[in-house]
Formats: C-alpha cells, sequence, structure tokens
C-alpha cells in the first residue's frame, strides 16, 4: 500500500503530466494595474525562495484553473510598491502571495513552504475567492454594486 505522500506525489505527477498539454498562456504581467481577481506575488530579485518557486511553480501556474480566476502578478519590493496595492498591511518578507478580489485581500501566503503545502494553501484561498468573486458576479447580475 502506498504511503499517503507517495500517493500525493503521484497524483501530483498525474496533474502535471496533463498541465503540460495545455498551452502557455500570457505571461505574468509585472506592476501591471490591478484586475477584478489576482494573485499578487510580492517578491525580491535575490530571495532564493522566490526563485525556488518561480522553478518549481512558476512553469505551471498559468496553467492552473486557480490561474484562471487568480492571475499572477508581480510586484518587486526593491521598487515602489504600485498605489492600487498599498492599502495591503504588512507585507515585509518574499514572496508573499496576497489573493485579492476587487481589491480586497481574501487570503495571504508568507513564505514559499514547498511545492506540497503551497498547492493546498493556494487551494484553499481559491475557494474563498471564487466564492466573493461569484458573490460580486451576482451582484453585478442583479444591478447592484457590491462594496
Amino acid at each position: 500500500m502506498l504511503s499517503s505522500t507517495a500517493a500525493r506525489r503521484i497524483v501530483i505527477a498525474g496533474i502535471l503530466a496533463l498541465l503540460a498539454l495545455v498551452p502557455v498562456g500570457v505571461p505574468a504581467a509585472i506592476d501591471a494595474p490591478a484586475r477584478g481577481t489576482e494573485l499578487v506575488l510580492f517578491e525580491a530579485a535575490d530571495c532564493p525562495w522566490c526563485a525556488r518557486w518561480h522553478r518549481e511553480i512558476g512553469p505551471i501556474y498559468p496553467r492552473t484553473e486557480i490561474s484562471a480566476l487568480l492571475p499572477l502578478r508581480r510586484v518587486y519590493l526593491d521598487r515602489k510598491v504600485p498605489e492600487d496595492l498599498r492599502h495591503l498591511p504588512g507585507v515585509r518578507f518574499t514572496p508573499t502571495f496576497v489573493a485579492t478580489v476587487d481589491g480586497r485581500e481574501v487570503g495571504r501566503i508568507v513564505g514559499y513552504p514547498g511545492d506540497d503545502l503551497f498547492w493546498g494553501l493556494i487551494e484553499d484561498i481559491y475557494a474563498r475567492a471564487r466564492v466573493m468573486a461569484g458573490a460580486r458576479n451576482a451582484g453585478d447580475a442583479r444591478g447592484i454594486e457590491n462594496n
């Protein structure tokens, strides 16, 4: 019988194999203006954990269902933080991932805990973002402004 870790690795390998068949989308924008929903990656050029994330997750992330709702936006902390992100408190460490819906934070990951933990954490954040984005879209369909 396979251990839960071995089974998880097999499932992840299968998902990665399937994702390799999906065409790569548009590369992540750096310091692009805010969109309705996004995953903001606060990083630094000399951050080894950022580099590891880019090696292990970076090529895969744009091909995921999560990325369809939360496209990646890269922001370097050694540059001026864009005006539309200055309201996000306490971003001091890299990498820090902040998911937003209409500029409101719905989840955060500080650091890069490795691929297994990252996917588990981002899936939880994705679920919250889907609920918030769905509520926003339902309000828009009824002509209600959600603030």
